[in-house]
Protein backbone atom coordinates (compact mmCIF):
# COMPACT_ATOMS: atom_id res chain seq x y z
CA UNK A 1 0.00 0.00 0.00
CA UNK A 2 1.13 3.56 -0.68
CA UNK A 3 0.88 4.63 2.95
CA UNK A 4 3.28 1.86 3.98
CA UNK A 5 5.84 3.36 1.57
CA UNK A 6 5.55 6.57 3.59
CA UNK A 7 6.61 4.73 6.74
CA UNK A 8 3.18 4.33 8.33
CA UNK A 9 2.82 1.16 10.38
CA UNK A 10 -0.13 -0.68 8.82
CA UNK A 11 -0.80 -2.43 12.14
CA UNK A 12 -1.96 0.97 13.39
CA UNK A 13 -4.27 1.70 10.44
CA UNK A 14 -7.99 1.12 10.74
CA UNK A 15 -10.40 1.49 7.86
CA UNK A 16 -14.11 1.98 8.56
CA UNK A 17 -15.74 1.85 5.12
CA UNK A 18 -19.31 3.03 5.72
CA UNK A 19 -20.23 4.37 9.16
CA UNK A 20 -23.41 5.90 7.64
CA UNK A 21 -25.13 8.48 9.85
CA UNK A 22 -22.88 7.81 12.84
CA UNK A 23 -19.66 8.83 11.09
CA UNK A 24 -18.81 11.64 13.56
CA UNK A 25 -19.41 9.41 16.59
CA UNK A 26 -17.39 6.59 15.00
CA UNK A 27 -14.53 8.98 14.29
CA UNK A 28 -14.62 10.37 17.85
CA UNK A 29 -14.51 6.85 19.29
CA UNK A 30 -11.35 6.10 17.30
CA UNK A 31 -9.44 9.11 18.64
CA UNK A 32 -8.26 7.30 21.77
CA UNK A 33 -6.10 4.88 19.78
CA UNK A 34 -4.57 7.00 17.02
CA UNK A 35 -2.34 10.02 16.47
CA UNK A 36 -3.73 10.77 13.00
CA UNK A 37 -7.33 10.32 11.87
CA UNK A 38 -8.46 10.77 8.27
CA UNK A 39 -12.22 10.97 7.75
CA UNK A 40 -14.55 11.57 4.88
CA UNK A 41 -18.04 12.54 5.86
CA UNK A 42 -20.59 10.59 3.79
CA UNK A 43 -22.49 13.80 3.02
CA UNK A 44 -22.66 17.41 4.16
CA UNK A 45 -21.49 17.44 7.78
CA UNK A 46 -23.67 19.25 10.27
CA UNK A 47 -22.10 22.11 12.20
CA UNK A 48 -22.92 20.43 15.54
CA UNK A 49 -21.35 17.08 14.62
CA UNK A 50 -18.25 18.80 13.26
CA UNK A 51 -17.92 20.97 16.39
CA UNK A 52 -18.22 17.96 18.74
CA UNK A 53 -15.63 16.03 16.73
CA UNK A 54 -13.23 18.99 16.67
CA UNK A 55 -13.61 19.46 20.44
CA UNK A 56 -12.66 15.82 20.95
CA UNK A 57 -9.73 16.13 18.54
CA UNK A 58 -8.33 19.10 20.50
CA UNK A 59 -8.90 17.28 23.81
CA UNK A 60 -6.95 14.22 22.61
CA UNK A 61 -4.24 16.12 20.74
CA UNK A 62 -4.90 14.14 17.55
CA UNK A 63 -4.37 15.38 14.01
CA UNK A 64 -7.59 15.28 11.99
CA UNK A 65 -7.63 15.35 8.20
CA UNK A 66 -11.07 15.78 6.66
CA UNK A 67 -11.50 14.91 2.98
CA UNK A 68 -14.42 16.79 1.42
CA UNK A 69 -15.99 17.56 -1.92
CA UNK A 70 -16.55 21.15 -3.12
CA UNK A 71 -20.30 20.53 -3.00
CA UNK A 72 -20.13 19.47 0.68
CA UNK A 73 -17.42 21.53 2.43
CA UNK A 74 -16.41 21.11 6.08
CA UNK A 75 -18.61 23.54 8.07
CA UNK A 76 -15.82 24.82 10.36
CA UNK A 77 -12.73 26.89 9.55
CA UNK A 78 -9.68 24.68 9.07
CA UNK A 79 -6.25 25.38 10.56
CA UNK A 80 -4.80 24.35 7.21
CA UNK A 81 -6.54 23.60 3.93
CA UNK A 82 -5.44 22.09 0.62
CA UNK A 83 -7.57 22.51 -2.50
CA UNK A 84 -6.63 20.72 -5.72
CA UNK A 85 -7.28 23.25 -8.48
CA UNK A 86 -5.85 21.28 -11.39
CA UNK A 87 -4.86 17.67 -12.00
CA UNK A 88 -3.08 16.01 -14.91
CA UNK A 89 -1.98 12.39 -15.43
CA UNK A 90 1.18 11.49 -17.33
CA UNK A 91 1.14 8.12 -19.06
CA UNK A 92 3.11 5.96 -21.44
CA UNK A 93 1.86 2.39 -21.68
CA UNK A 94 1.10 2.77 -17.94
CA UNK A 95 0.40 5.59 -15.54
CA UNK A 96 3.69 7.31 -14.78
CA UNK A 97 2.83 10.27 -12.57
CA UNK A 98 0.20 12.76 -11.58
CA UNK A 99 0.78 16.49 -11.44
CA UNK A 100 -1.45 18.53 -9.15
CA UNK A 101 -1.82 22.24 -8.63
CA UNK A 102 -2.69 22.70 -4.96
CA UNK A 103 -3.85 25.91 -3.28
CA UNK A 104 -2.78 26.02 0.37
CA UNK A 105 -4.40 28.29 2.93
CA UNK A 106 -5.66 28.38 6.47
CA UNK A 107 -5.69 30.35 9.67
CA UNK A 108 -2.92 32.10 11.57
CA UNK A 109 0.47 31.80 9.88
CA UNK A 110 -1.14 29.66 7.15
CA UNK A 111 -3.51 32.51 6.19
CA UNK A 112 -1.35 33.55 3.25
CA UNK A 113 -2.66 31.37 0.47
CA UNK A 114 -0.22 30.06 -2.11
CA UNK A 115 -0.30 27.64 -5.01
CA UNK A 116 2.13 24.77 -5.45
CA UNK A 117 2.64 22.26 -8.24
CA UNK A 118 3.15 18.74 -6.85
CA UNK A 119 4.32 15.73 -8.85
CA UNK A 120 3.42 12.29 -7.53
CA UNK A 121 5.74 10.40 -7.61
CA UNK A 122 8.96 12.12 -8.58
CA UNK A 123 12.00 10.24 -9.91
CA UNK A 124 12.80 8.94 -6.39
CA UNK A 125 9.23 7.70 -5.86
CA UNK A 126 8.21 10.54 -3.54
CA UNK A 127 6.05 13.63 -3.71
CA UNK A 128 7.93 16.66 -5.00
CA UNK A 129 6.89 20.29 -5.21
Amino acid sequence: MAIADLGIDLRRVLFVPRPRGAWAESAADLLDGVDLLIVRAPSRASHGAARRLMDRVRERGTVLIVVTEPSAPWPLPADLSFVVTESKWEATSRLVARTLTVRVGGRGSAARAGEHVVRLPDEQGRAAS
